[in-house]
């Protein structure tokens, strides 16, 4: 059996299934599901977890989102590596695009984008909105949750930083 230093309060599965990220409320760890032991040391982040962890497509990168020294933050954590490749730093809780080209990230009021390459300068979505799905490598369907526009259907790409509103124009 698994057994999370400090038990584990939140857990994802890896999209293939054959790993587990834990979290509890400082520590992160990375489990195979078919021998129940570690595949990485117990990492401590220097925030407290607050989301449980998601998986990239590939099952390469691990984000973990939670309150840090500076304020909330997005830890996103090198799995075969078993380190911290870059802190993004916003809270909320993140999505990566089926291509694992993008890190999304819903907080309060807005919405922000970072490439998976390197997870620097965001593409930002200012106006509140919820992310609904990935539509595609590239673009996220949104709903509008502002007073003007409430319920209006965006679709976001990221790459040409452009909205489109397809699916509700009457």
């Amino acid at each position: 059996p698994l057994r999370p230093p400090g038990g584990a309060l939140r857990g994802r599965f890896s999209p293939d299934g054959r790993l587990l990220g834990t979290a509890s409320s400082f520590t992160g760890q990375i489990w195979d599901v078919a021998t129940g032991g570690p595949v990485t040391p117990a990492y401590h982040f220097s925030h407290r977890i607050v989301e449980g962890p998601v998986f990239s497509p590939d099952a390469r990168t691990l984000a973990v989102p939670g309150w840090g020294s500076e304020g909330g933050e997005v830890a996103l954590w090198d799995v075969p590596r078993g380190l911290v490749l870059a802190r993004v730093p916003v809270l909320g809780m993140p999505s990566f695009s089926p291509e694992g080209r993008w890190l999304a990230i819903q907080e309060s009021g807005r919405i922000s984008a970072w490439r998976g390459t390197n997870f620097q300068s965001p593409v930002v979505f200012e106006q509140p909105a919820a992310i609904l799905a990935w539509t595609g490598p590239d673009e996220l369907l949104l709903q509008r949750l502002d007073n003007d526009e409430n319920g209006r259907l965006v679709r976001w790409n990221l790459a040409r930083e452009r909205r489109t509103y397809p699916l509700n124009d009457g």
